[in-house]
């Protein structure tokens, strides 16, 4: 008979499993919550099997915006970080000026010649992540390809 061996829980409902036994011996598989019906597709798949009740969540496991926001700190520089932990907001240095992340359709561009201008450049999808997440992407866009940033931003005086 085959049976599962969880290895990891990845969120509430969903475990990510090893197949141990019969031809898929070894497989790695996501198992997602939904009582007798998710188990006849896994019997449709890997023929009879023995699931055992999965771990329980373990505490130590961050939600999404934990994690994101420790990725987002990891990147920063030590003037960034304080600025981010005091004010949620924080510069990052550009060809030309620089750029202050951390208001949601309002990025401050200042020039290093010139007067200061306002606007906006979001990830798509941005609605549906993590903050954290939003500021990190446009972080790596703005260090990886300022101009490509700048290309798609849309601006006001």
């Amino acid at each position: 008979m085959t049976e599962l061996r969880w290895l990891e829980r990845l969120s509430p409902d969903r475990c990510l499993a090893q197949v141990t036994g019969g031809v898929h011996d070894g497989a790695i598989v996501v198992v997602v919550a939904g009582g007798s019906r998710k188990l006849a597709c896994l019997e449709a798949l890997y023929g009879p099997i023995s699931v055992p009740d999965p771990p329980l969540p373990d505490p130590s496991l961050d939600d999404s915006r934990t994690r994101a926001g420790r990725l987002l700190e990891s990147l920063l520089d030590a003037t960034q970080l304080a600025a981010w932990r005091h004010h949620q907001r924080f510069w990052v240095e550009v060809p030309g000026g620089i750029v202050e992340l951390g208001r949601l359709y309002f990025l401050r561009y200042r020039p290093r010649l010139g007067r200061e201008r306002h606007f906006c450049v979001v990830p798509e999808d941005h609605t549906t992540l993590p903050a954290a997440d939003i500021w990190t992407n446009l972080l790596l866009m703005l260090r990886a390809d300022p101009a490509g940033f700048f290309e798609v931003a849309s601006w006001r005086n």
